[in-house]
């Protein structure tokens, strides 16, 4: 029954040695570098968690069977928000480099998922800053997307880049 916020600054971290003590959502195998982190509570349940990292040598698994993703470096904030029927995961300047010089310019991102109920189906909005397709389309079996998208995005190969998305469904 307790409410508060822990903050936590590490100059420098191996974000693998945290899992003796926090569950991630993903695999973190692998990363090192630096993390100012808060995390909110409310009544003893977690509900907010902002993280700025500077990570390097990163290697990370989205979804049991997702490949693993492996990054040179991964600077930025994300945020995961519990909401009412939902939650939100934003990021700010969150950019990355993948092995083989892959980068994923540094964007801004927000993602709202809520679940179905009652009589009111599930929904979701998504709106992003700037988003490289290319890059997006080569880490496709590394991210959680549906079967039949990255099967279209292998086969339609986009390049070019989106600004100001807004999605709603």
């Amino acid at each position: 029954q307790w409410n508060g916020q822990l903050y936590a600054h590490f100059d420098y971290t191996d974000i693998a040695a945290w899992r003796s003590w926090v569950q991630f959502p993903v695999l973190f195998p692998h990363g090192i570098g630096a993390l100012r982190i808060w995390v909110n509570f409310r009544r003893g349940e977690i509900t907010e968690t902002i993280a700025d990292v500077e990570l390097s040598q990163v290697k990370t698994q989205l979804g049991e069977d997702l490949e693993v993703l492996d990054l040179e470096a991964l600077k930025g904030r994300v945020t995961w928000k519990l909401l009412n029927h939902g939650f939100e995961v934003t990021t700010s300047k969150l950019g990355m480099t993948a092995q083989g010089g892959l980068v994923l310019q540094p964007a801004d991102l927000q993602l709202r998922l809520f679940q179905a109920t009652g009589t009111k189906p599930g929904r979701g909005e998504l709106t992003v800053s700037a988003l490289d397709l290319e890059p997006l389309r080569a880490l496709s079996d590394h991210l959680p997307l549906d079967a039949g998208l990255r099967k279209e995005l292998a086969t339609y190969a986009p390049r070019g880049g989106l600004y100001d998305l807004a999605v709603k469904w």
